[in-house]
């Protein structure tokens, strides 16, 4: 997968969000800070997309900086 379209439905966002669950991802926390953890879950909240990831915390699309295997 090499990005996901926001200009898609939200169905298939979703649909293309959830193929990064299980994946490794990087992401700028609310200080500002990378983390990394890996996908538990992918839910559309708000209209936008909102990943939980194992370390119980939770993410939106636009914080994810990078996805590994």
């Amino acid at each position: 997968m090499t990005g996901i379209d926001s200009s898609t439905s939200n169905e298939a966002a979703l649909i293309q969000a959830s193929y990064l669950i299980g994946k490794k991802v990087t992401y700028t926390n609310d200080a500002g800070e990378e983390e990394t953890a890996s996908v538990s879950t992918v839910a559309i909240q708000n209209g936008s997309l909102v990943f939980t990831l194992d370390n119980g915390k939770k993410a939106a699309s636009g914080q994810l900086t990078k996805i590994a295997n």
